[in-house]
């Protein structure tokens, strides 16, 4: 598991319910990113939409490497990663 994904595992305790109510209807991706616009929004903040279709992958295998792209390594450098100003 990525460190990025460190307590991932409470998040996904909360949600379960939900999953497990919608099933493979609802994939855990939409249902992290729908929960994030839901809370940003509660607490008055900007809301960008939410467009759902994701499909969750078995294993992971498939998943692209987390870490800046080529655009933001040249655009926005972090030299300092988690503290980019």
């Amino acid at each position: 598991s990525w460190q990025d994904n460190t307590n991932l595992d409470k998040a996904r305790n909360l949600l379960a319910p939900l999953k497990l109510k919608h099933g493979p209807a609802l994939s855990w991706g939409d249902l992290f990113i729908l929960s994030g616009t839901v809370a940003i929004e509660a607490m008055g903040g900007p809301v960008l939409g939410f467009c759902g279709g994701r499909i969750d992958d078995q294993d992971g295998s498939d998943s692209l490497a987390l870490g800046p792209s080529p655009e933001q390594r040249s655009f926005h450098p972090c030299p300092v990663n988690g503290n980019c100003t």
